[in-house]
């Protein structure tokens, strides 16, 4: 590789996606996966067709097993099979893969979930897990107080780690997945 495409992939955070990839052969989908570069394999024309299906109510999820509904005639069944058995064959990637692989490895973010109860994991309202915060990695429970709120972080007393309940100070790294309660004088 070239200096230029080093500085590039290091300075301008990429995901290279391939198209089409429902019109790969076998062998087409090996060259792809023995690449050096990571490339994600998507079908934009799978992924309308499932938000269609969806949108009309053929099926009731976006994500495999799809369940067709009574509405979806044989034809419609057929191809949602063919989808989904492309889908789940592990080699393409989905919108979502994609965006956890920019979020975890590019963007090195973790998602930490701030509730006001600890028993219910939930908001003032009863709401469950309300709030999804993405966080940068080494995180500490302060800087989540400063992200909901300004006052939140001045007015920092402690936190509590909801899942095993013991109580955390300041300086405690956030891991991904944490449900997290701050409190504050605030």
């Amino acid at each position: 590789r070239t200096f230029a495409d080093l500085m590039f992939t290091r300075i301008k955070a990429i995901v290279p996606v391939g198209n089409k990839a429902d019109l790969l052969s076998n062998d087409g989908m090996s060259v792809l996966q023995h690449l050096d570069t990571r490339i994600f394999p998507v079908s934009a024309e799978y992924e309308l067709a499932v938000q269609r299906a969806l949108a009309h109510g053929l099926i009731t999820s976006r994500l495999p097993p799809f369940s067709p509904t009574d509405k979806a005639n044989q034809k419609q069944v057929e191809v949602l099979k063919q989808i989904e058995a492309f889908i789940s064959s592990g080699i393409v990637a989905r919108p979502f893969d994609i965006l956890g692989e920019i979020v975890e490895r590019i963007l090195k973010l973790i998602v930490v979930y701030p509730v006001y109860d600890e028993s219910t994991w939930s908001d003032k309202a009863g709401n469950i897990l309300p709030d999804a915060f993405l966080m940068q990695d080494g995180s500490t429970p302060l800087d989540l107080a400063y992200k909901i709120h300004t006052d939140i972080g001045e007015g920092f007393i402690r936190a509590v780690d909801c899942k095993s309940r013991m109580v955390i100070g300041k300086d405690h790294i956030l891991r991904d997945g944490e449900v997290i309660r701050i409190i504050s004088k605030s």
